[in-house]
């Protein structure tokens, strides 16, 4: 262990180097991270950094734990008012990607799940950090570089989120200001991988504030009109393939937005009647496999059938030679 008075913690090396990996308290979220470490053993260098002050002791610690953190809005807002603001953002634990890292994963990624309800206003902990061998490269906008990789309008997605990208490739190096890597084939093929995971996080961000602001009523209103149409389309059936993937398509986006607004912040009652809507679109599209298709893309029906039964007496009581007969005057 490293003891280390306070004017020893403010060297740029324990600054921008080393940190311990332990949060806060040793809290709920610690064992859930340490736990995982374990079992997918990695190897993770630590520095424990216990700052002596008279006669108190205490562990510098990542300020990661399970509580509210508020939005960058609600900073702005409480400077404004100057009152004491609450936190929008809750953390309910932490996530892993891939789940499946080992100790020989060129990558691995630690952050925190929460309900994404916008930028979090506690520059220690918003935005992923970069990491190799532990030791911080560059601050949270070597990601925000990443995330605008992906696209342009998801560049603030960054700072929706808590957590860090631990490098281990050792083909990975770090340039001479340790703000960021050298382009070695191995980062840039890294830089790939996280400019999609970084897209799947925009994207889930995004899908979380529309479930927040969707309008229930209205959401299972549309739901009940998928049912109803997969409902017909199981007694007329359907004209081709691609409109039964059509109809299967239309019924997993629905799925998804109402998935959506089930994680936002909302009372039991409506979450209960969304995930009650969401189970009868699952067993809606489960149907949709079964539904026959109408013969010819024809509709099947009577008026129709009739209609084209006296479509084929009529051509079989053409007289063949009639039709000769007028192709030999032409």
């Amino acid at each position: 262990q490293l003891r280390a008075t306070m004017s020893a913690i403010r060297h740029p090396c324990l600054i921008v180097g080393r940190c311990p990996s332990n949060f806060e308290g040793r809290n709920t979220v610690s064992k859930v991270f340490y736990d995982w470490i374990k079992k997918a053993r990695i190897a993770l260098p630590e520095v424990h950094v216990i700052i002596n002050e008279r006669s108190n002791q205490r562990i510098l610690s990542k300020p990661l734990k399970i509580e509210n953190y508020p939005t960058a809005q609600q900073v702005q807002q409480s400077k404004n008012t100057r009152q004491q603001i609450g936190g929008d953002v809750h953390v309910k634990g932490l996530r892993f990607f891939p789940e499946d890292a080992t100790n020989d994963s060129p990558f691995w990624i630690w952050y925190a799940d929460t309900n994404c309800p916008g930028i979090i206003g506690d520059d220690s902990v918003a935005g992923f950090r970069l990491r190799k061998s532990n030791i911080a490269i560059g601050f949270s906008e070597r990601m925000t570089d990443v995330f605008r990789d992906a696209s342009e309008s998801y560049a603030r997605f960054n700072r929706y989120f808590i957590g860090e990208v631990h490098i281990q490739d050792q083909g990975v190096i770090p340039n001479a200001h340790r703000d960021d890597f050298e382009k070695t084939d191995e980062w840039l093929d890294i830089r790939e991988q996280l400019i999609e995971f970084a897209r799947e996080r925009s994207r889930e961000a995004y899908a979380l504030s529309e479930g927040r602001n969707a309008d229930i009523e209205k959401l299972i209103s549309i739901a009940d009109r998928q049912i109803e149409k997969i409902a017909r389309k199981q007694r007329t059936g359907v004209v081709s393939k691609a409109e039964r993937i059509k109809l299967d398509a239309n019924i997993e986006k629905y799925i998804g937005k109402i998935e959506a607004a089930e994680k936002a912040d909302r009372p039991e009652e409506e979450r209960e009647r969304l995930g009650k809507k969401r189970k009868e679109l699952q067993l809606t599209k489960g149907r949709i496999a079964e539904i026959k298709f109408t013969a010819g893309g024809l509709d099947t029906s009577q008026g129709n059938r009739m209609i084209i039964s006296q479509i084929g007496n009529n051509i079989k009581t053409i007289d063949i030679s009639t039709l000769l007969s007028n192709n030999s005057e032409r």
